[in-house]
């Protein structure tokens, strides 16, 4: 199993679809060739990241809570959500999505 987790300069609002930064970790995001491509690549469940948002910026209280969050992340692990992998069941022997030659004929 594996859990990441990091921080971020940019407000949360920052980050998704349509978002100024983009998305994480969505088909799309800065982490999946890291989450999918090394993490689910080896077998492994991945949960969803851990992000601290806006860190340089905060004062220490805002930190002492996101600090909260983190363990509260820690503790409820097995309750946490992954996320989901693509399966080699989906591709054919070169890795081509399964119908896809038929789709584009």
């Amino acid at each position: 199993r594996a859990l990441v987790a990091t921080t971020l300069g940019g407000r949360e609002h920052m980050f998704g679809p349509g978002a100024l930064h983009g998305e994480l970790h969505g088909p799309s995001g800065m982490l999946r060739s890291f989450l999918q491509g090394s993490l689910g690549y080896v077998g492994m469940t991945v949960f969803e990241p851990f992000v601290g948002y806006h860190i340089p910026y905060l004062g220490d209280e805002q930190r002492q809570e996101i600090l909260g969050e983190w363990q509260r992340a820690l503790d409820t692990l097995d309750q946490r959500e992954t996320l989901p992998m693509p399966s080699l069941d989906n591709f054919d022997e070169t890795f081509a999505p399964k119908g896809a030659l038929k789709a584009a004929q």
